[in-house]
């Protein structure tokens, strides 16, 4: 195995925690693949196992949180822009409006 996967993989640990990681982040091959192939790489004996499975699930968490962080940031930007909008919609422009929808809203449908 030749180039940068066998660069990182020679750095041992770090470099398990470091494709785990990325591997969430950017997901080309599926999870369970990846987790294979670290398997037979990092630790060929099952001395290192138990090891390796903490890094990789350390590795794994640290990528979902990106994701968690990036949608936590969306959030945050879509409710400023939500109470923005609701503020427009309580204006003297929107003010008839809104009553006849409330008024429209509040009465009970015919029954036939």
């Amino acid at each position: 195995m030749t180039g940068p996967l066998s660069a990182i993989l020679g750095s041992g640990l770090l470099g398990v925690f470091c494709i785990a990681s990325v591997e969430k982040i950017f997901p080309a091959p599926p999870s369970h693949i990846v987790l294979l192939f670290l398997g037979m790489t990092a630790a060929p004996g099952l001395d290192r196992l138990e090891l390796l499975l903490l890094i990789t699930v350390a590795g794994s968490t640290l990528g979902s949180l990106f994701w968690y962080a990036m949608a936590a940031g969306l959030a945050k930007r879509a409710r400023k822009r939500s109470s923005s909008v609701s503020a427009n919609m309580s204006s003297c422009r929107f003010r008839p409006i809104a009553s006849w929808l409330k008024l429209i809203a509040a009465r009970p449908l015919p029954l036939r």
